[in-house]
């Protein structure tokens, strides 16, 4: 249902000069058709279901706190805001209300830096320098939010007024920029993508590059993520020098000493095989010789090749070698024929004999 207001105010005739009865039943009817109009648009408002409501559409209308107007020069709704005269456009801006953990200016990039308890309410600053987790990145400052006050970030939209030079960062901007999160600067941005291993975190585009506050940016929060929040990357204490193996199903950090040549080892007793070990000479006497391979799920592609000196068998502490034919897994590694080699590679579940 549309409502409209579809008649106007009766236009009343002068008092008379004297009483007169049948004149004022005439007004009296015509002033109860008028109440009766109004009546009947209020009961549709209080108790009908409203299809659409038309906005005045002439430019420049302005709107203040609690108020709904239509922008005709961008073609969307303004709604006015709480704090500093902020004017949200509906379905062009999207904003997160915080309380300043620290003076934000407006156009600052803003970063999460926690939660008010179980208030629903989340802190945020000036993004530090040098951050390690782009992640933390809300948007830019839409308002100037003094510590401890409330205010609004924009996480996607326009934010206006304000300097888009580059001066404060020692750069020039152009319309058109994409403007990163600046690793060197507090709450700054900057044209030069980041180097590794700094964060790279897209926050905007320059609209108008101006001085002072004729500046605009349009905000759109893109993270670049680090390798190992991949979904199909697993590492757990990432070292200088390991390498990503793939498994089978997954890409997996893994030591270079899990893949790199070393010099033979030799064994004269039962033994475990270390991370640096890649050949292995079985050298025990009177009985059989017992291996405990490293994990096949951990070192995936690994080659580890045996050799014996002696006629002893060697043996797998664990039943988690396929044989040269293929088949179940078990246990044996070497016969017991003095010269005899094999060559044992993972494959993410077990050690295959595959020479």
């Amino acid at each position: 249902m549309t409502i409209a207001k579809r008649f106007a105010p009766p236009a009343l005739p002068l008092p008379a000069q004297a009483y007169v009865q049948q004149d004022q039943a005439r007004l009296n009817n015509v002033l109860r058709i008028y109440f009766n109009q109004i009546d009947d648009l209020l009961q549709q408002l209080v108790t009908g279901s409203v299809d659409s409501i038309t906005f005045e559409q002439a430019a420049g209308i302005s709107v203040t706190p609690g108020q709904l107007a239509w922008n005709a020069a961008d073609g969307t709704l303004d709604i006015g805001m709480g704090y500093d005269g902020v004017v949200q456009q509906v379905g062009l801006e999207t904003y997160y209300r915080i309380k300043a953990d620290g003076a934000i200016n407006n156009g600052d990039v803003v970063m999460y830096t926690g939660a008010i308890g179980a208030s629903g309410v989340i802190t945020a600053a000036p993004s530090a320098t040098g951050l390690t987790e782009g992640l933390v990145i809300l948007g830019v400052a839409t308002m100037d939010i003094p510590n401890n006050d409330f205010g609004y970030i924009t996480a996607f939209g326009h934010v206006r007024g304000i300097n888009t030079t580059g001066a404060s960062v020692g750069e020039t901007w152009v319309d058109g920029d994409i403007l990163y999160y600046n690793p060197n600067y507090v709450g700054s941005l900057t044209n030069v993508r980041p180097p590794s291993p700094d964060e790279v975190v897209v926050v905007a585009a320059v609209i108008n590059a101006g001085p002072g506050g004729s500046g605009e940016i349009l905000v759109r929060i893109n993270n670049y993520p680090n390798l190992f929040e991949l979904s199909d990357v697993y590492s757990v204490n990432a070292l200088a020098g390991d390498i990503l193996i793939y498994s089978g199903t997954r890409w997996e950090s893994t030591p270079t000493t899990a893949i790199t040549a070393s010099v033979p080892v030799t064994k004269v007793a039962d033994f475990s095989v270390a991370d640096t070990d890649k050949w292995l000479i079985n050298n025990k006497s009177g009985s059989t010789c017992t291996a405990t391979l490293p994990s096949a799920a951990t070192y995936a592609g690994r080659e580890l090749h045996f050799q014996n000196y002696q006629a002893q068998l060697l043996v797998s502490a664990s039943s988690n070698v396929v044989p040269l034919v293929g088949g179940a897994a078990g246990t044996s590694i070497l016969t017991n024929v003095a010269g005899d080699t094999r060559t044992l590679v993972s494959d993410g579940s077990n050690w295959l004999i595959t020479q």
